[in-house]
């Protein structure tokens, strides 16, 4: 296809050189990506291969699983950031296979490598929206108005909410942080049950001490009641309030349940 090759400059770093090939291409059409290097015997980079972002072929690990789209033609572009010495160090851009196999991009928000630019002066502002318990979509309006010119998407949110999951989980999984963080609090009271073979948390009582101590005081009142679809695991969440002789409620404990047999109430 006859997408135009980024020109045979000279450059003073090879991040400045990737820089302008990665700017030349989005701004016609498609997108690269790093590749391979070739290093000289004390380990610095004399060369930098860079391919089409739609070069090489999808993999199916698991042809099991559901198919799942690619958008990768093992296309043949090639571009090579060669360095040189002399009065100093530069880096050129030589085209080693101008040839792509397919139509330009319409938006260049479809590449995730122009994204990824665009990654790091917003993470800041994702990461204090989330925190805040902004939903995603708030996220990605607050964005939109700060950064009108963002390549990001609302994948590329929810991609890095989720990293920012991970890091608070710190490896964990979310019902071990929770065990974690309701062991470390000594305000807070819990039980949980684990069945024997799958070593799956079937049921999770807690409750914090005050709570407790409003019960004791006020116990001729008490409602319970199921909430539904809360969490990924489909488990019931079995909430208990009491009620103060002033007609106020308060929250007295929380129970996450299997099911609603009674074995599974009492």
């Amino acid at each position: 296809m006859a997408l135009e090759p980024p020109p045979e400059t000279t450059h003073p770093s090879e991040d400045t050189a990737y820089e302008a090939v990665h700017q030349w291409a989005q701004e016609h059409g498609y997108g690269v990506k790093k590749h391979r290097t070739k290093e000289d015997k004390k380990g610095v980079v004399q060369r930098r291969n860079l391919e089409c972002d739609r070069s090489g072929v999808h993999n199916v690990i698991n042809p099991c699983r559901t198919r799942t789209g690619t958008r990768r033609t093992d296309c043949p572009f090639k571009v090579k950031l060669m360095r040189h010495l002399g009065d100093g160090e530069t880096w050129k851009v030589e085209v080693v296979n101008p040839e792509h196999n397919h139509d330009e991009s319409w938006d260049p928000k479809v590449h995730t490598c122009h994204r990824k630019r665009d990654r790091e002066d917003v993470l800041s502002n994702v990461k204090a929206l989330s925190m805040a318990g902004q939903p995603a979509r708030v996220v990605m309006t607050a964005l939109l108005q700060e950064h009108p010119d963002t390549l990001l998407v609302s994948r590329d949110i929810y991609n890095q909410r989720a990293a920012l999951r991970r890091e608070r989980l710190g490896g964990l999984t979310p019902i071990e942080a929770l065990i974690k963080a309701l062991e470390e609090d000594n305000e807070w009271l819990f039980e949980v049950k684990i069945d024997d073979e799958t070593r799956r948390v079937t049921h999770l009582f807690f409750t914090i001490s005050h709570s407790i101590d409003l019960m004791r005081s006020f116990p001729d009142v008490l409602l319970m009641d199921c909430t539904y679809k809360t969490n990924k695991f489909k488990m019931p969440l079995l909430h208990f309030l009491g009620v103060t002789p002033i007609e106020t409620n308060f929250s007295a404990g929380f129970c996450f349940l299997p099911g609603e047999s009674a074995s599974d109430y009492l």
